[in-house]
């Protein structure tokens, strides 16, 4: 059996054993899942046979973590066999999306809680990668209402996969930032366009969906909060912090 499907098994029986019920759920996952052909086949057999989605393994672990998050927050219990239905639908949804040449969407603003005063805070944030070391760094600036900076801030993180995750780090930790800081209501400013599609898509790539998940989260801390894209010259006080931070890490023996 191939890695990744073994991986998938793995998964759904450490969800199932978790179940009360744990043998009544399996006994129902073999039931039978509706194709779009309409075709039926029992979940043990498109397995088997290898009807199911390629990447189902993100979809699996996306299907549980909102699972996870409607008991934690709503008191919802989702069922297993939902959890798994759910994923494999959403899998051949986004497959199927995928065959399909479209232009890329233009990130949209992210807006929670429209606010209906003036914003009291900018945010600016970006970050640094080097992947020789996977090492990323990241920096962020708050100005309030005036045009004065107010704060500024970088740190440097190990063991970051690509550039665009270094990119939804870096914003994750500066909302929290703001948090802590105790801005309320506040604008998060970014110079890439990719994060704000990622934020605003349902689910999120899967490379990212517990980072969003996070600042989904943490974003209805604030009063009014907002995410705009700006252009790359507006962004370079952020840029030239996560760069220095990088760099002055780098070359530390």
């Amino acid at each position: 059996m191939a890695p990744c499907r073994t991986m998938v098994l793995l998964c759904l029986v450490l969800f199932l054993a978790a179940s009360s019920s744990s043998y009544v759920a399996a006994a129902r996952i073999g039931a039978t899942v509706e194709m779009k052909n309409r075709k039926s086949l029992g979940f043990k057999d498109s397995l088997i046979s290898g009807y199911l989605p390629k990447d189902i393994f993100p979809w699996v672990c996306w299907s549980l973590w909102t699972a996870r998050n409607k008991l934690i927050f709503e008191d919802r219990k989702i069922s297993p066999e939902e959890s798994v239905s759910k994923a494999i639908w959403n899998a051949r949804e986004w497959n199927s999306a995928q065959s399909v040449t479209s232009p890329p969407p233009e990130p949209p603003h992210k807006t929670l809680n429209i606010p209906d005063q003036d914003v009291l805070t900018l945010g600016f944030s970006d970050a640094a990668w080097k992947k020789e070391t996977n090492t990323a760094a990241y920096g962020c600036i708050f100005v309030n209402k005036e045009g004065h900076i107010i704060h500024q801030e970088s740190c440097v993180e190990r063991h970051v996969s690509s550039p665009l995750t270094a990119e939804a780090l870096a914003l994750r930790w500066t909302i929290n930032k703001a948090l802590s800081r105790g801005y309320n209501s506040i604008c998060f400013n970014t110079d890439r366009r990719s994060l704000l599609v990622a934020i605003s898509s349902k689910p999120p790539p899967a490379e990212l969906f517990g980072i969003i998940q996070d600042i989904d989260f943490l974003s209805f801390n604030f009063a009014a909060v907002s995410f705009k894209f700006i252009e790359r010259r507006f962004n370079s006080p952020a840029d030239h912090l996560a760069k220095a931070a990088l760099s002055t890490f780098s070359s530390t023996p």
